[in-house]
């Protein structure tokens, strides 16, 4: 991910998600957004051996391995959360 998305509800989500798989954070690879019927839903990002995607509309990333298993699903706190937190 970008220098600029490190801080963002996003990449902490997915930051603590590797730590907690026993993994040291990846470089991401890849990035695309997912479009359906001409609207963005989701972003998906491709890192070795495993990508997250993140389903905008339920604000949940869910992990999978390079076999297309999924490894773990969680839901991204809002700024607002964040703030109470």
């Amino acid at each position: 991910m970008d220098d600029d998305t490190r801080s963002s509800p996003l990449h902490q989500a997915i930051a603590a998600v590797f730590h907690e798989l026993g993994m040291s954070e990846p470089t991401c690879r890849y990035t695309t957004f997912l479009i359906r019927d001409g609207y963005c839903f989701g972003r998906r990002f491709l890192f070795d051996g495993i990508q997250a995607v993140w389903v905008i509309a339920d604000n949940v990333v869910r992990f999978y391995d390079e076999n297309g298993r999924m490894l773990k699903s969680v839901k991204v706190k809002t700024a607002e959360q964040e703030r109470a937190a």
